[in-house]
């Protein structure tokens, strides 16, 4: 019996040696897999700077950030030369919750930027700054403006910002 028990757990501690072999190997052909992931991504990364480089060198407005976007003809022709202010003004109310400490909202729609350009739209914050009775005006999220003025009513405010928006965009 003594022989049988000695043989069973020799036979056991085999068995267990080959799982951990196999364990080992399967955790040494992993760490391979992974060394070779990076070094072929490290070699992918370094081929996108070359070209970069190359591109850069031969037209270096390829690679820099846009700085002007010019106003979208489709969209101007999809809203119409001037367009309706409906189209392009979504709101205009009190600065309700979450806008503690400013009067009136004006929520403008997203396509606005693409109507005016890049440039003139940056110009609105500065155009509205300046109408007499804003004593603030603040661009928050690209479309909404937030006025503080003691003397402002809305609909005073929407005719004023819209002659300031069409003025934007005959330029």
């Amino acid at each position: 019996m003594g022989i049988v028990l000695l043989l069973a757990t020799a036979f056991a501690l085999l068995g267990l040696a080959g799982i951990g072999g196999l364990a080992f190997a399967l955790m040494f052909r992993r760490r391979n897999r992974a060394r070779a992931f990076r070094e072929q991504r490290d070699e992918h990364m370094a081929m996108l700077a070359e070209g970069i480089e190359r591109l850069a060198e031969e037209d270096p407005s390829a690679v820099a950030p846009p700085q002007e976007r010019p106003p979208s003809v489709e969209i101007r022709r999809e809203w119409g030369d001037p367009p309706e202010q409906g189209k392009v003004f979504e709101e205009i109310g009190p600065a309700g919750s979450g806008y503690e400490g400013w009067d009136i909202l004006l929520r403008i729609h997203e396509g606005a930027e693409e109507y005016l350009g890049t440039k003139a739209f940056q110009t609105l914050e500065a155009r509205f700054t300046a109408i007499p009775g804003v004593e603030r005006c603040l661009q928050e999220d690209r479309e909404v403006f937030l006025f503080k003025g003691a003397t402002l009513t809305h609909d005073a405010l929407r005719d004023t910002c819209w002659k300031l928006f069409l003025e934007a965009a005959g330029e």
